[in-house]
């Protein structure tokens, strides 16, 4: 897999893949209905788009295809990993950890101090990915569903 810097036609693939990866997420983790889960996963991935600047987007190249994706989010000393994508048959081959090993040699290169993320609970295959590559949890949020 080669990384490079995405293309604009490739930041909007990124984006509408992003709109339905994160809804989906909302759905099943904050028990909202589809309708309401679209929209919040709009109106937060929006205002996180919103500062270009705070944002870089990279494409991972598998030969001349498409396969990867990573959204990172530049926050003062820490870099935040906001979205690891590698197209389904593309995966369990190890290109998740040669993004994630990417993203933390930008880091290094650009001066920050530390890489944040966020995953899911019900991302197992996620959580085992950071988790295998030396993350460790630093929060626990927790709710409940008051009806």
């Amino acid at each position: 897999m080669n990384i490079r810097k995405s293309l604009g036609h490739e930041v909007e693939i990124l984006k509408e893949t992003l709109y339905d990866t994160f809804a989906k997420n909302i759905e099943k983790n904050e028990a909202l209905t589809h309708i309401e889960a679209n929209e919040k996963a709009k109106n937060q991935l929006d205002s996180l788009f919103e500062n270009e600047a705070d944002n870089a987007f990279f494409s991972g190249l598998c030969g001349d295809v498409l396969c990867g994706y990573l959204w990172l989010i530049k926050k003062n000393e820490t870099l935040f990993i906001a979205y690891i994508f590698v197209g389904e048959k593309f995966r369990r081959k190890g290109y998740a950890s040669k993004l994630l090993k990417w993203s933390e040699e930008y880091a290094k290169d650009n001066g920050f101090k530390k890489i944040g993320l966020h995953v899911f609970e019900n991302n197992t295959a996620a959580y085992n990915l950071y988790k295998s590559n030396g993350y460790k949890t630093t929060n626990i949020a927790m709710q409940k569903l008051i009806t």
